[in-house]
């Protein structure tokens, strides 16, 4: 799947995840990818983050990424 906006809100509404649990839902597991199309993945997510407001807390150590319900 694309990483696009819509995709990653209705990621974090349905339950708050750490930014390596997201980028596991963009990367396909059975196919094989470059170091450069992961990065790809990887900025585009980052960039989509920066814009949306999201939330972060520490829970067990590690850093979950969620969003409020408006």
């Amino acid at each position: 799947d694309a990483v696009t906006e819509e995709k990653i809100r209705e990621l974090l509404l349905r339950r708050p995840m750490t930014f390596g649990e997201l980028i596991q839902k963009f990367i396909p597991k059975k196919q094989n990818m470059t170091a450069e199309q992961k990065d790809e993945i990887i900025k585009a997510l980052a960039a989509i983050l920066q814009k949306i407001n999201y939330e972060s807390k520490l829970v067990n150590g590690k850093t979950r990424l969620s969003l409020k319900r408006s």
